[in-house]
């Protein structure tokens, strides 16, 4: 018996390879895209279809630190702290490969600024994203919201994990 791999098995493991090299390819080019896109201002309407959708929103006045993740914890984030500066705080939840979801999804958030005075909030995925439906700038809404001096009370629907 021969342990040679015939012409024709050796094609499809040639094929298989090139497939999973192209596919590795094709989803480094849309991340690399995504994260050079620049951020954008979230309008006063929810968007039907983003392209590499990811949201800057200006806060007026930030809560202190630990009010900060607090709130964000609500939403299911963890603080991702060592990506952190003194004038900027980073959280993330979700995995890059488990669902579409904008609820199981990869998503970043960074808080920038010093508490009492203006600050901003960076909303992005944390995977490749070629487009999104609206998720996003909701999930920016609602963080926006809820960082704001008199945040919504409990109960309202939330985009949370």
């Amino acid at each position: 018996m021969s342990s040679a791999i015939g012409p024709f098995t050796a094609g499809i493991v040639v094929g298989i390879l090139a497939a999973l090299v192209s596919a590795g390819a094709a989803i480094a080019i849309v991340l690399r895209l995504y994260r050079k896109r620049p951020y954008r201002q979230p309008g006063a309407h929810q968007p039907g279809l983003v392209w590499f959708p990811k949201y800057r929103l200006a806060l007026p006045e930030l809560p202190p630190w630990q009010e900060v993740e607090a709130r964000l914890t609500a939403f299911g984030f963890g603080r991702d702290q060592d990506e952190e500066s003194r004038d900027a705080l980073r959280f993330s939840r979700g995995s890059p490969w488990l669902d579409f979801s904008i609820r199981l999804a990869k998503m970043e958030v960074t808080v920038r600024g010093r508490p009492g005075g203006p600050g901003e909030l960076l909303v992005e995925a944390g995977g490749p994203v070629l487009f999104d439906t609206g998720d996003t700038w909701e999930l920016t809404r609602q963080l926006g919201e809820s960082l704001q001096p008199d945040p919504p009370r409990a109960g309202a629907e939330r985009l949370c994990s």
